[in-house]
């Protein structure tokens, strides 16, 4: 019966557990930068190439260069399934970037990785090799500014995600 009990429990804590104010960050963090470098960015814009579908959180195409941007709407340090999420963003932009390249040569691409805490942003800043991969490969590291009340509302949902908190395996 605890096995049954436990297991309700985690389906309880995560159906609490939704994304929505992570969500609305990105998209916050998107315009915001948008407006730093002085252009509109279309947010979740997809790719194809071959059977294969990507999306970058933000994209602008100007004829001339391409920026993709990608980012990541959590504070504190992270964990490792979440350093792994943001790895494979920056794979993602390395990816799109050749893909980009290899069907028009001339086209700039710049990329940038937001992040709403500093201490977030250290999975792929400093003696890592994710920083290594960020520096070697251009892509900017950015922290954007948002408001005290969307951090607090981020905290809590990121307290309502963790199902180790209240006692749950």
């Amino acid at each position: 019966m605890v096995a049954v009990t436990t297991n309700l429990a985690v389906r309880a804590k995560r159906l609490d557990s939704s994304s929505l104010v992570q969500c609305e960050a990105e998209k916050l963090m998107i315009s915001a930068y948008g407006q730093q470098v002085g252009v509109f960015l279309t947010p979740n814009k997809q790719f194809r190439f071959e059977k294969i579908a990507l999306t970058v959180d933000g994209w602008k195409d100007d004829g001339n260069s391409v920026l993709l941007v990608e980012a990541w709407a959590h504070v504190g340090k992270a964990k490792s399934a979440q350093r792994n999420k943001v790895l494979a963003d920056v794979l993602k932009l390395v990816f799109l970037t050749r893909r980009i390249k290899l069907g028009a040569p001339s086209k700039k691409v710049d990329c940038a990785m937001l992040f709403l805490d500093p201490q977030a942003a250290t999975v792929i800043q400093g003696k890592t090799w994710g920083g290594a991969a960020v520096s070697d490969f251009g892509i900017r590291t950015v922290v954007i500014n948002l408001a005290a009340e969307m951090l607090s509302r981020i905290k809590i949902a990121q307290i309502k995600q963790d199902i180790r908190i209240g006692g749950f395996p």
